[in-house]
């Protein structure tokens, strides 16, 4: 096993330590499962794709806001005529 150091927020340190006591493992064990179903899930689907990065209008990214407001009112418009 290699030995990896994370820096955590204090929040989400506390919410761990409770994750693992409720499960009766080490907080060591907790992380592991939880980063090994992460990259599970991670391998199993695609990439999601963020709507506003690609729009409709023919180039990689829009060079306006009023290509942007126009591309996403295309896009709503698009989808409630399918509905």
């Amino acid at each position: 096993m290699h030995k990896t150091t994370l820096y955590l927020p204090e929040d989400l340190e506390h919410d761990i330590d409770a994750a693992a006591r409720a499960l009766g493992v080490s907080k060591a064990e907790f992380m592991r499962r939880s980063l090994e179903r992460s990259v599970a899930d991670a391998k199993q689907k695609r990439p999601r794709r963020d709507p506003y990065l690609v729009l409709p209008t023919g180039r990689r990214r829009a060079r306006s806001m009023e290509e942007i407001d126009d591309a996403i009112y295309e896009s709503v418009k698009r989808r409630a005529s399918k509905r």
